[in-house]
């Protein structure tokens, strides 16, 4: 299918460097900062550092400048405890410098203002906002390699050596602004896993390799008369799941899944003990980031598919001991797991989701069992 029957709508998503860029979609999300190699590189004896952040969270690594081989000479800025620790070491124990005037972790923009100058005594400054700074004197200089700094966490390789504080837990939440000794730095360039900053009450995020997971469909409601689901979703993936029934254990026998196919929508049911064997392809496109709405109505005569104004019945005969199976099943969004997603070849939608209803029941993507890769509430693309 092609976009050519589709509206051209814009991204409206404000750029990361106003809207800021959110870190913790996965355990591996971070930026890397790699300095030009035609200006000079900044200075561990003499530099400034600034950024905004916002986060609920009280621990996470904000900042770290080392030598990365070993991790044991560093400059390392976390949030433990809701407040802001700076430790560096050199040769010597660390010094650790902590902000006490307030806890940060209250989802508000925080501005960070560090500062360290290296006169006849080395001294850092740190403050926040419009609060009182704080001075430490005395403090080393570290050998760090100059040409490169990691924002909200680091590279995998990284924390097997990773030996400080907090064993390199990665930040959750948004930063914007961040520079340099005054030079706006790219956090988006080099960086996995990060997304634009963006609150959206009730539009889950799905990343690459995400999905949310919740129980059996029939924990929704236990009339047995019938089952049936909706879900609205947004994506500019040609390809992707959508929602889907089924377990990791019994995938190959039980399943239902809905996904997108070429930019068309494909609805697929099987139960092996049951002889049902369904495909049905929807001839509408599935247009780049626009949303559209479907949803799924079982009974063992018709199953109903409605996608945006398109409706699709399909005949079946069926007990209602088969329906049973599909009620039994966990429900799905966005994606599976990865052992699943390899064997039955079903990607995740990278992409938004909102207005989930289970059996006729609203459910909020908070209420999800387990979820990987999924922002609950900060949809970016919308």
């Amino acid at each position: 299918m092609t976009q050519d029957t589709c509206r051209n709508i814009q991204d409206t998503t404000a750029s990361p460097s106003v809207s800021g860029v959110r870190y913790g979609v996965s355990s591996s999300s971070h930026s890397r900062i790699n300095f030009r190699n035609d200006t000079p590189y900044p200075n561990p004896e003499n530099f400034k550092l600034t950024f905004s952040f916002r986060t609920v969270k009280k621990d996470g690594m904000l900042w770290v400048w080392a030598n990365y081989k070993f991790y044991t000479r560093y400059f390392y800025l976390i949030l433990d405890g809701g407040f802001l620790s700076l430790q560096v070491k050199g040769h010597k124990q660390p010094k650790v410098l902590r902000y006490n005037a307030k806890r940060l972790d209250d989802n508000e923009w925080h501005r960070v203002d560090l500062r360290k100058q290296g006169n006849d005594t080395v001294e850092v400054r740190l403050q926040v906002d419009d609060l009182p700074a704080q001075l430490m004197k005395g403090m080393p200089t570290p050998k760090v390699m100059k040409r490169r700094m990691y924002v909200g966490g680091v590279i995998s390789r990284h924390k097997k050596n990773f030996t400080l504080p907090l064993d390199g837990l990665g930040f959750v939440g948004c930063i914007r602004n961040f520079e340099v000794d005054g030079q706006v730095c790219d956090l988006v360039e080099t960086s996995r896993d990060v997304i634009p900053c963006a609150v959206t009450q009730g539009t889950a995020y799905v990343h690459s390799g995400g999905f949310a997971s919740f129980g059996a469909l029939s924990k929704f409601n236990s009339k047995p008369t019938g089952a049936d689901f909706s879900i609205r979703f947004r994506s500019s993936q040609p390809n992707g799941l959508i929602l889907s029934l089924l377990s990791n254990e019994n995938h190959m026998t039980a399943r239902l899944t809905t996904h997108i196919e070429n930019r068309s929508l494909v609805f697929n049911a099987f139960l092996a003990d049951y002889g049902v064997e369904i495909s049905q392809r929807i001839d509408l496109t599935i247009c780049d980031n626009q949303w559209h709405e479907f949803s799924v109505d079982l009974g063992t005569t018709h199953f109903i598919l409605r996608l945006d104004d398109i409706r699709r019945e399909i005949p079946v005969k069926i007990p209602s001991e088969a329906i049973e199976v599909f009620r039994s099943l966990p429900v799905h969004v966005g994606g599976v797991s990865s052992n699943v997603a390899s064997i039955l070849n079903l990607n995740s939608t990278m992409g938004c989701f909102k207005d989930l209803q289970l059996s006729g029941v609203f459910v909020p993507f908070k209420r999800a069992d387990r979820t990987n890769k999924v922002v609950p509430d900060g949809c970016p693309y919308i």
